[in-house]
């Protein structure tokens, strides 16, 4: 199901929308993210293109390590 609705996303993506999704799933939505941020506290940790975001580094804020 996951990868499902994934899948159309990336659809809806290809055809020029734009999508805003929460997701905890760092993994899959890296593959589809344009833009990557992080709010913690009701704050923004991290703003970013995805393509710059490193998952260790990211999961270390993510999870206050």
């Amino acid at each position: 199901m996951v990868r499902e609705v994934f899948d159309i996303l990336k659809r809806l993506k290809s055809e020029g929308r734009t999508i805003l999704r929460v997701e905890q799933n760092t993994h899959i939505a890296l593959d589809v993210a344009d833009h990557v941020y992080l709010m913690q506290g009701g704050e923004v940790t991290l703003s970013k293109p995805a393509a710059e975001v490193n998952l260790t580094q990211f999961h270390d804020l993510y999870f206050s390590r």
